[in-house]
């Protein structure tokens, strides 16, 4: 098998492709030209860089109509030399040659670097938050170049094609660009997993408050659309908004259904609020649940009683451990809060007007038991109650501790430092019976 002589040809000098632009009353040899030496650039930058002046007359000729070619090339060369700020600029010139996606250490470099810039000018306030008036100069005077628009929001479109949802949903926050955190979040696969991530991110890294909240609104509202409303994420954002009436509105909702899954996720919702121990937002929101009247809580005596003589109460629940994440459904807590609710008459003269009693006085029962949780005396006593019932000291090698502390004729130092360390200790075991006394 022999080859042919043209195949083995190495090519060593890129001398007759500078040549071809001098030609000047031939363009296509100058198109033949620059799209060689693009392909070349990475070999041959030293001797290009010699005649670079030439090649950037073509980019600033209005007439020439391949300039984004020649601004890719010049482009290539200053990258090699060094200059990444006018590499920068001739890469915005070269338009869509500019391969955002290209896997080399060029396009790498400079996506970066145009993302970096327009981060920079978002946390001026210069670049948009949406898709309007992204090529123009802001109000406070900031200029955004459209081309450095236009790379971002290609790299941001690549990143959702090759399916970098997170990297997308990153990206467009830092960028502060909220139509491109929505457009990432809608188009993924799993929205509640990607909505759950955005807000770990916001409460993270965003730091900038009018953005922030701009986010917080655009997940409460894809939230709200999908299928299965998060409620919990919903209330959660709405802490963050400092918008008590619309978390007051949505439990009310949930404790005036009658399915008694509503019922546990408005406990477990506000359980989660109040570990996040906002007192002033907590008792905002229960101060704007609806009140019960006093003609509905007699309606909520007599009915009780009547479920009392009407049919034998159920056995009575253990105790309870209040669980820490709403991630694990509904508690032990939310259950035994629910159980005195299923206790309604069984008799058929209870039907009709009793019926709607009965109902106002569940309602008024859920209302008393929500109130509770925001107050914090349902979750302190139920705690109080875990740590009693939970206690596996032994007082009795305690109090000889103690004892041995306290001699009846000497109190030394030393003793005196024990003795505080023991009373603490105590306290940390035995929290119900330091408060009882």
């Amino acid at each position: 098998m022999t080859l042919d002589w043209r195949e083995m040809t190495v090519l060593t000098t890129a001398a007759r492709l500078l040549a071809m632009l001098r030609e000047s009353h031939n363009p296509i040899l100058k198109l033949h030209a620059l799209h060689n030496l693009n392909l070349i650039v990475d070999q041959f930058w030293t001797e290009i860089s010699a005649n670079l002046s030439q090649i950037q007359r073509l980019c600033e000729d209005e007439q020439y109509d391949h300039r984004e070619l020649a601004a890719l090339v010049t482009s290539k060369v200053f990258f090699h030399l060094g200059g990444l700020n006018e590499s920068l600029m001739y890469a915005l010139r070269a338009g869509c040659l500019f391969d955002v996606s290209d896997n080399t250490e060029y396009a790498k470099t400079l996506v970066a670097k145009c993302v970096d810039e327009y981060i920079s000018l978002a946390l001026r306030g210069g670049a948009a938050t949406t898709t309007e008036s992204s090529s123009s100069e802001r109000q406070d005077g900031i200029v955004v170049d459209p081309r450095l628009v236009s790379v971002v929001e290609r790299t941001l479109d690549k990143c959702m094609a090759d399916g970098k949802f997170k990297h997308a949903i990153g990206l467009a926050l830092e960028c502060h660009r909220l139509d491109k955190v929505e457009q990432a979040i809608i188009r993924s696969k799993n929205v509640p997993k990607m909505l759950s991530y955005c807000l770990r991110l916001l409460q993270t890294f965003v730091r900038r408050k009018e953005f922030r909240h701009e986010v917080l609104r655009l997940l409460v509202k894809n939230y709200e659309s999908l299928q299965q409303p998060d409620y919990l994420s919903i209330c959660q954002c709405c802490m963050f908004l400092d918008d008590p009436q619309t978390v007051a509105s949505i439990l009310g909702k949930l404790l005036r259904g009658g399915d008694k899954t509503d019922v546990l996720v408005a406990y477990q919702v506000a359980f989660d609020l109040f570990e996040n121990e906002n007192r002033k937002f907590l008792l905002s929101v229960r101060d704007r649940l609806p009140e019960t009247s006093n003609s509905a809580q007699q309606l909520v005596s007599n009915s009780v009683n009547n479920a009392a003589t009407a049919a034998p109460p159920p056995p009575s629940a253990h105790v309870i451990i209040m669980s820490g994440g709403s991630e694990h459904g509904a508690t032990a807590i939310e259950a035994e809060m629910i159980r005195t609710e299923e206790e309604a008459p069984k008799q058929e003269s209870h039907r009709g007007k009793g019926l709607a009693a009965i109902n106002r006085s569940t309602y008024a029962q859920r209302l008393k038991k929500i109130k509770g949780i925001f107050s914090g005396d349902t979750p302190i006593n139920l705690t109080l109650q875990f740590l009693c019932t939970h206690n596996r000291c032994y007082s009795q090698q305690l109090l000889a501790v103690w004892v041995l502390l306290h001699p009846p004729q000497s109190f030394h130092t030393i003793n005196r430092q024990c003795s505080r360390n023991l009373d603490l200790f105590h306290v940390f075991l035995n929290p119900l019976k330091l408060l009882s006394s």
